[in-house]
């Protein structure tokens, strides 16, 4: 959690990377642990199948043993296709909710600039390709099943006429026992491709939540090499320098930052002093850099070069506008007691 909030700040897609690892991707690893044994446990029954038809049907069950060599390597291209499909539908559903992420919060303008039309072709455009995918997914299933439940029906008329005409005649005790053994041939069948999908839908999610565990994150003040570390405290009701002990305070001496999403932007500041007590407004024009200062002291912020000390403890309170789920009234007295005569 807390490297969630800290990344937030410098990382516009994180809330869409979020949703995404708790809708989705825990639940891929999951499902990839459980069907990763069918990998190797699906060859093994459908061989041992295989071996008690050969022995019941001798070599009659050769021309059904081709028709199986056959279907097996497409059962594995068609999980194949399937996985392809998969992870770049995963890539465009990210991308999706990303745009929606950054939409949602600023619908206000969004309205007022009269920019619907602008996004909503942004996202239908990623959706539609996300259901040409899907179209494609979905024959890749139906030609799956196709075969899964064909092919056994199909292998034991080939067995059946093979053994009827150049081996004996056919009694029931080898036709019933042949069809039993193919109906449980069935399930390797239908779980190799399964297996496959999953373990490969698993790696691909372990390796996105490996890379988001593993990320840089910004320490809590960007400080020189002699600088004294402080405290980050998130205060909701309060934006002041408080409770500073003597070193206390804030200094920066021609320092040059640039934001970790965007190496090409530039923040230079020739001085910069806050001292302990003092009340310091930043004022300038939009874009001039004001909340990348506040970002720049809280750590956010790469610093290249130049002389930079923040000390004591810090309250902040950020731009973006947050409500807890509850009543007006909660919200306002944020966990506080309700005292009647203060409200009156």
């Amino acid at each position: 959690t807390q490297k969630a909030f800290r990344l937030n700040t410098v990382r516009a897609d994180q809330a869409a990377g979020i949703v995404n690892f708790v809708s989705s991707d825990i639940q891929k690893i999951y499902d990839g642990a459980m069907e990763l044994h069918y990998l190797w446990t699906a060859p093994f029954e459908a061989a041992a199948i295989l071996g008690l038809l050969g022995y019941l049907t001798n070599d009659s069950m050769l021309p059904g043993l081709g028709v199986i060599l056959l279907v097996l390597p497409l059962q594995y291209f068609f999980g194949w296709k399937i996985i392809q499909l998969k992870l770049k539908g995963a890539e465009l559903v990210a991308s999706r909710s990303s745009v929606i992420q950054e939409v949602l919060p600023a619908i206000k303008l969004v309205k007022y600039y009269a920019w619907e039309n602008f996004f909503e072709e942004q996202i239908n455009k990623v959706r539609r390709e996300e259901l040409r995918l899907s179209f494609w997914n979905a024959a890749m299933k139906v030609v799956n099943v196709a075969c899964v439940f064909c092919v056994p029906p199909m292998t034991a008329f080939v067995i059946f006429v093979n053994y009827e005409f150049n081996k004996a005649r056919l009694v029931s005790a080898v036709a019933f026992t042949t069809l039993s053994l193919f109906n449980i041939l069935r399930f390797p069948l239908v779980v190799l491709p399964k297996a496959l999908r999953a373990a490969s839908e698993a790696r691909a999610s372990l390796q996105r939540l490996e890379a988001y565990l593993l990320e840089d994150t910004p320490a809590t003040t960007a400080t020189g090499a002699a600088a004294t570390r402080g405290t980050l405290s998130a205060s909701p009701s309060s934006a002041k320098l408080c409770g500073l002990p003597a070193a206390a305070g804030a200094h920066l001496d021609n320092t040059v930052f640039h934001h970790p999403a965007n190496p090409n932007w530039h923040l230079h500041i020739p001085r910069f002093d806050v001292r302990p007590g003092q009340v310091v407004a930043v004022v300038g024009r939009i874009g001039a850099g004001k909340s990348s200062l506040i970002q720049a002291l809280l750590g956010n912020m790469v610093k290249e070069h130049g002389a930079m000390q923040v000390g004591g403890r810090i309250s902040y309170v950020p731009q973006n506008p947050w409500l807890q789920n509850l009543s007006v009234r909660d919200n306002v007295l944020f966990g506080e007691e309700w005292d009647q005569a203060k409200y009156d």
